[in-house]
């Protein structure tokens, strides 16, 4: 395969087949195969891809947590505007803090075990697909390769009660889960002063297997994770769970079997300049919504000595901003989509990232305005 006209997607809990069709403009399996007929198994390499390895996130933000974890430029715009859902076992790479006395620290074990690629160039594999998939409008790609393996999370939360104590906490459990060996005989030795730093801890697991577990503590957590090898195999002949696509397009498939298309397919991407400025506008919301929560929870103590209209206003700003943010959300999937069919221009995209500075409810100047304005009358209480 010529590795320049292939793309990769992680698959987000997503489950295709080597032919799916894919359509990049959405980030979307079609439902539908190139090939009409199950595939002989010479057509397909498989090879062993053993890699362990971790990441540790701090749920700061989605951005944050999707570029730790590499996931592609495209699929992260597709995630973060909504075109496609984080659900299930997924579901560590959406939970981010939603203020900042909240501790929330996920520990993601990695594991690669085996490779699946198309021999595309393999005589004989024409005989096999379909003219009519190659037509379809709805895709633009077809699934030639997949990595196989599993993504298991353990999320420590915990509410502090002031922000030195959240970093207390961070920082203690960045020094005990970095350098933990999950391989092996190595033991996790923790002093009895580290124990009682993460008494309050409340723990879950998420991730590509099925574990039943209720971990009370990080040494249990490190023995859940010791069993996940010999759980993978038991998933899929021991392969485990998809974790990656590889992408070809069909246009050059075409080519391959020499297949006159009758379709002219759109494919466009925003520049990478317009990748940032969204992926900014995210943050913001994050923050902003951080920032509200923050203030609510700074308010309560001092409720009984607020007028009703205060607060009122106060709750009205943050209705204002929820609203603003699903709205947000949903301008930006519905312009990201037409601008990759070709049914949108960048310049598009622009005025309305423009007009989010100026006038949006969930900007920082929107956010920190209102709060600032009614900081100053907690401060003379």
């Amino acid at each position: 395969m010529a590795s320049a006209d292939a793309i990769e997607r992680q698959t987000v809990c997503r489950r295709g087949f080597i032919g799916s069709l894919y359509d990049i403009r959405t980030d979307k399996l079609e439902g539908t195969n190139l090939f009409k007929k199950k595939l002989p198994e010479e057509f397909i390499d498989v090879s062993d891809n053993a890699h362990t390895s971790y990441e540790l996130l701090f749920n700061n933000s989605q951005k944050e947590t999707f570029d730790k974890m590499n996931i592609e430029a495209s699929l992260k715009l597709s995630l973060m505007a909504g075109i496609v859902d984080i659900t299930g076992s997924a579901k560590y790479l959406k939970e981010t803090k939603t203020d900042s006395l909240t501790i929330r620290v996920t520990y993601v074990y990695k594991v690669k075990t085996k490779q699946e690629q198309l021999h595309i160039a393999m005589a004989g594999l024409s005989e096999y697909f379909s003219a009519d998939a190659l037509e379809n409008p709805n895709a633009t790609h077809v699934v030639t390769g997949i990595m196989w393996g599993a993504n298991v999370a353990a999320t420590f939360e915990q509410v502090a009660e002031n922000f030195e104590e959240v970093q207390k906490v961070e920082g203690s459990l960045s020094v005990v889960l970095k350098p933990l060996p999950i391989s092996g005989e190595a033991k996790l030795d923790l002093q009895n002063k580290d124990k009682s730093k993460f008494e309050k801890l409340q723990i879950s697991l998420s991730g590509d297997i099925f574990i039943d577990e209720c971990p009370q503590n990080i040494e249990d957590v490190m023995r859940v994770f010791k069993t996940v090898p010999s759980r993978i195999k038991t998933l899929n002949e021991g392969k485990g769970q998809q974790l990656t696509f590889v992408l070809y397009p069909l246009k050059r498939m075409a080519e391959i079997f020499k297949h006159e298309l009758q379709i002219n397919r759109m494919i466009r991407e925003v520049s990478h300049l317009v990748v940032m400025r969204i992926e900014d506008i995210f943050e913001e919301i994050s923050t902003g919504k951080r920032k509200f929560n923050d203030f609510l929870n700074e308010m309560k103590p001092w409720e009984h000595y607020i007028s009703c209209d205060w607060r009122d206003t106060i709750h009205q700003k943050q209705a204002e901003r929820i609203v603003a943010e699903v709205k947000t959300q949903r301008e930006l999937s519905t312009l990201l989509q037409n601008i990759r069919g070709g049914q949108a221009e960048e310049s598009e995209m622009e005025r309305l990232l423009d007009d989010f500075d100026r006038n949006n409810p969930c900007s920082s100047m929107s956010v920190e305005r209102p709060l600032k304005e009614k900081q100053n009358v907690i401060l003379k209480i």
